[in-house]
């Protein structure tokens, strides 16, 4: 019997694990965790994601992710009931933000 697929999104496995503050990640482990691909986490650095470089490894502190995390605004990716069209926190039709 196979594992039942992602059909949420592009096929890459959800996040995987904790994220604990008082922990150092090497890059891969934290994106495995969390559940990102490069470009989240290119996205997060935008947005000021601190990551630690030592030689040719990159690290992500817990305390930084979780603080980055806590710092997002949340955005509702669905309109949900009555709401189909609101989308990002916009409505479609005619962009006013709600």
């Amino acid at each position: 019997m196979s594992a039942p697929r992602n059909t949420a999104g592009p096929h890459k496995p959800g996040p995987t694990g904790t994220i604990l503050d008082n922990e150092l990640l090497p890059l891969r482990v934290a994106l495995d965790r969390l559940g990102w691909g490069s470009r989240s986490l290119s996205l997060a650095k935008q947005r000021g994601l601190k990551v630690l470089c030592f030689g040719k490894r990159s690290y992500l502190h817990g305390r930084d992710i979780l603080a980055f995390l806590q710092d997002q605004p949340t955005i509702e990716r669905h309109g949900g009931p009555g709401r189909p069209d609101l989308v990002a926190g916009r409505l479609a039709e005619d962009g006013q933000s709600t």
